[in-house]
């Protein structure tokens, strides 16, 4: 795919922009398709041959739509769990889901790349929904998908299984019905759910310095799983075993008036 890569024509560019102008509000690049072009060669000498499994993304045009859907809406870096090795991502589907590649025994993660951040002297609530489209089931009997925060940047921690094994990680986890917090895993939250489509994260930042965190399964609101969490800025994340498909909306932020 590398070799693909620089072989794309400024035809395919033209028409992957061309389309995204009738369905998605984009701040289109003042440039020629040639300057556009050589902006899709230099970043991914730069960084998308580091970040992500190439081969995952057949024909040259499903790789324009991937690049321009990456550097001009896309905000998520993936990675692995396990020593520096960088995981595989593939965005598919007009880029409605994401889906991760693992392997039993591995972990890997997903995490949003800009924080979601405190107001100073306001309360502020961020919300947002992972749709879950499909799950490894390991063993055929077991599966292992974590959601939450974490307090640091994806590239800044290459080791961390997040939400266990952090202090500043805070998640729940789907297939237990425990939470985990710094190492401290199995904690009672929820009882395990047999069949989950959605889950909706509920982080507050209050004027008072707390930070607050709690989950809803299916519409089902579980309460407060996380009243401790630091007053910092924090990264949404998946983490999950084996082949996992999901997608991530935004549903609300409401800031409250002192």
């Amino acid at each position: 795919m590398v070799g693909k890569m620089f072989t794309l024509s400024c035809d395919v560019i033209r028409d992957v922009i061309s389309e995204y102008l009738m369905t998605e509000e984009v701040v289109v690049l003042s440039a020629t398709c040639r300057t556009l072009y050589a902006t899709f060669q230099e970043h991914y000498r730069r960084k998308c041959s580091s970040l992500f499994d190439m081969e995952k993304f057949g024909d040259e045009k499903s790789f324009a739509h991937w690049y321009w859907f990456l550097t001009r809406t896309l905000r998520f870096n993936a990675f692995y769990k396990q020593g520096s090795h960088l995981g595989s991502v593939l965005f598919k589907d007009n880029f409605r889901y994401v889906e991760i590649f693992g392997k039993r025994g591995i972990w890997r993660t997903f995490k949003v790349e800009h924080p979601l951040a405190p107001l100073d002297n306001f309360s502020i609530r961020y919300e947002w929904d992972i749709k879950i489209i499909y799950l490894d089931r390991l063993d055929r009997t077991v599966w292992k998908m974590i959601v939450g925060v974490e307090d640091k940047h994806a590239e800044d921690d290459h080791t961390c299984e997040l939400g266990t094994n952090t202090k500043g990680g805070y998640g729940y986890i789907l297939g237990t019905g425990g939470k985990e917090n710094g190492g401290s895993n199995g904690m009672r939250y929820s009882q395990k759910v047999a069949s989950i489509s959605y889950v909706t994260v509920k982080l507050l930042f209050t004027r008072e310095g707390k930070g607050l965190l709690s989950f809803a399964v299916n519409g089902v609101d579980l309460g407060v799983a996380f009243d401790n969490l630091e007053r910092t800025p924090m990264y949404p994340f998946v983490s999950s075993f084996g082949r996992t498909k999901f997608s991530i909306s935004e549903k609300r932020t409401i800031i409250q008036n002192p």
